[in-house]
């Protein structure tokens, strides 16, 4: 997703904002979708049946490490869901 909104020619739009993130937003909801539908179940159940390492390589932190670290993250998800 990076790649996308951040393209040179492309971020007087604004990065990560405005018409590029309205896009990439929906272009990354149509490939979410389609992995479910792929895998032949609701995209909740394709979510939570991942493993939390697999979820946490799926989510960006870069505007939340001042907060939450990937690997805080992790610790939580394996905490709320010892046997997952």
């Amino acid at each position: 997703m990076r790649t996308l909104t951040q393209d040179g020619q492309m971020r007087w739009l604004g990065p990560e904002k405005g018409v590029i993130g309205l896009a990439v937003n929906a272009l990354m909801n149509a490939f979410w979708d389609m992995w479910a539908r792929q895998k032949k179940q609701p995209f909740w159940k394709l979510v939570c049946n991942m493993e939390p390492e697999e979820l946490i390589k799926m989510i960006d932190f870069t505007h939340m490490t001042d907060c939450i670290t990937p690997e805080e993250g992790l610790a939580i998800l394996k905490k709320v869901r010892p046997d997952w």
